[in-house]
């Protein structure tokens, strides 16, 4: 026989009772509180390690998804280091001197704001209708600020581009836009402070 506390008013009393003789408590109610009072602690454990979950992750993010989803800053250095284009045939119709038709020979002028920044023209791989560009140029970036890039075809250069993306957010790593007849253009950035 062993002496236990009554949970309602913290008398002992004998652990073979089924009731306290001091306030009338069942013996049940006392082993309920018990349980509650475990599943609380476990309950806290949960959370705690949660918690630690969810801040070692957001840690071990790479920069460029915290910029994305505002948890990073995006103000800064960058170098634009690569942007492969993708020319979808819906962006152009074009055809060479005899008529036939013929696969556009792609260039791009990018613009920071409204101030032209760089014109592309030394393609390191091209085929059809894909070209991918390697400028080394630099961008002080603020929250605001835009990057457009205007993508044309050598033989229509006095003509309207094939198609524009403008990004109003700019982050370590790729960006990735589509025109809305399926043209893509990637940007890779390097943030350098």
């Amino acid at each position: 026989m062993a002496l236990i506390k009554c949970k309602e008013c913290n008398k002992e009393m004998e652990d073979t009772v089924s009731a306290c003789p001091n306030c009338g408590a069942p013996k049940e109610t006392n082993k309920t509180n018990e349980m509650q009072k475990k599943g609380i602690k476990r309950l806290w454990i949960v959370l705690g390690i949660i918690v630690i979950g969810v801040a070692v992750l957001l840690l071990a993010l790479p920069s460029s998804f915290k910029q994305f989803i505002g948890l990073e800053d995006e103000n800064g250095v960058y170098r634009l280091t690569q942007i492969s284009v993708h020319v979808d045939a819906d962006d152009f119709v074009g055809n060479d001197d005899t008529g036939e038709f013929a696969a556009p020979e792609i260039y791009a002028i990018i613009y920071h704001n409204q101030d032209k920044i760089l014109t592309t023209f030394d393609k390191a791989k091209e085929d059809k209708w894909d070209a991918t560009f390697y400028p080394t140029k630099s961008i002080t970036w603020a929250k605001g600020d835009t990057l457009t890039i205007k993508i044309y075809d050598k033989d229509l250069m006095d003509h309207d581009p094939l198609f524009t993306i403008i990004e109003n957010r700019l982050y370590n790593g790729e960006l990735t836009s589509k025109s809305k007849k399926g043209s893509i253009i990637k940007i890779t950035l390097a943030k350098l402070k």
